[in-house]
């Protein structure tokens, strides 16, 4: 058994994938402790190639895993689970990469304290701008979610965010609790991230940039015009759902509608807004219906007040009126202004 596994989900990314892969074989952790699991998700460039050849040099740490159908990131993802054999998961996107002592450091304070997660810092890179200046204190913080009081607080604070790859979390706490990602869908790190805001009891965040998101304009999120933006939506209806069929909102019935109204109706709403040319006033009209058929009341949730910014306070009280398309545009106009 190891003590980390990393899973990596590969979908045309030849240009980038060493980059990625020489950061996790460069690791400061002794490759005996850990393995790298590398998920092709049926590309159709030369991905598979750069993945056998990196196995090739690594056999005893690197497990290659080739799909015949995409499924997008969540199915990759678990598929990469069902071959972890680490004592704690973590993630990597295939054109990121890590800094050298990324995984020896988290691990440490993972065992230290018996960790449920551990979060690093992360910054958003081109590909040249790390100031090692700014590469954080080192300084690791703790969290004990032992209370309903005190996890309400935390689903509120998100101090995890959504993100899986400036993370390692404990394998048994996934497996115990049932959490995966959903499968065939973008945005699937928010049903994920959600879950695991509600299952993690011992939480550290050490202050050091080890991750870097590589911001690449074609990458999921940054693409316009395209289908799979609407994907927001269906993985929070999914999300609503499975925290209903889990009882959830019996005991954080405000903090999680909080929670969706900032991933669902916001989140989509700056989607709407960023991500197309035209704001889709259809999908608006459609997100509008949907939140409020599952959240009747949710623009008088009482942390809206007290959590939100006045402008995100302005667009949650649009649920309540009548927006017409131009409208819309103009609300688009203001939000790429912020």
């Amino acid at each position: 058994m190891k003590k980390l596994s990393v899973i990596v989900p590969c979908y045309n990314v030849g240009q980038y994938i060493d980059r990625c892969v020489e950061s996790l074989t460069s690791q400061t952790l002794d490759k005996s402790q850990y393995e790298i699991i590398l998920v092709d998700d049926a590309s159709t460039d030369d991905t598979w190639k750069h993945i056998e050849d990196w196995e090739n040099r690594f056999p005893k740490i690197i497990i290659t895993v080739h799909c015949d159908v995409n499924g997008k990131m969540g199915r990759a993802r678990n598929i990469g689970l069902t071959y972890a054999s680490g004592e704690y998961i973590g993630y990597a996107d295939s054109d990121d990469w890590t800094e050298p002592e990324m995984f020896e450091k988290m691990l440490e304070a993972a065992e230290n304290g018996k960790m449920d997660v551990v979060v690093c810092k992360s910054i958003r890179d081109h590909g040249n701008d790390y100031d090692k200046s700014k590469a954080g204190t080192g300084r690791i913080d703790v969290m004990n979610i032992d209370s309903e009081v005190k996890r309400k607080e935390f689903i509120v604070a998100n101090p995890m965010s959504y993100a899986v790859w400036d993370k390692i979390i404990r394998h048994s706490l996934l497996s115990d609790n049932n959490i995966s990602f959903p499968e065939g869908f973008a945005y699937e790190d928010i049903y994920y991230g959600t879950l695991l805001h509600l299952y993690a009891v011992k939480i550290a965040f050490v202050d050091s940039v080890f991750y870097h998101y590589f911001v690449n304009p074609k990458s999921t999120v940054l693409l316009k015009d395209v289908g799979y933006h609407k994907d927001i939506m269906s993985v929070n209806r999914m999300l609503f759902e499975e925290l209903n069929a889990r009882g959830c909102f019996g005991l954080y019935h405000d903090e999680l509608e909080l929670d969706l109204l900032f991933t669902w109706y916001l989140g989509t709403v700056k989607v709407i807004c960023l991500r197309f040319q035209k704001p889709p006033y259809d999908m608006f009209c459609s997100l509008k219906q949907e939140v409020l058929e599952c959240m009747p009341d949710c623009f008088d949730n009482p942390y809206v007040a007290t959590s939100m910014k006045e402008f995100y306070q302005l667009l949650v009280q649009l649920l309540k009126c009548n927006v017409t398309e131009n409208e819309l545009i103009q609300i688009a106009d203001n939000f790429k202004k912020m």
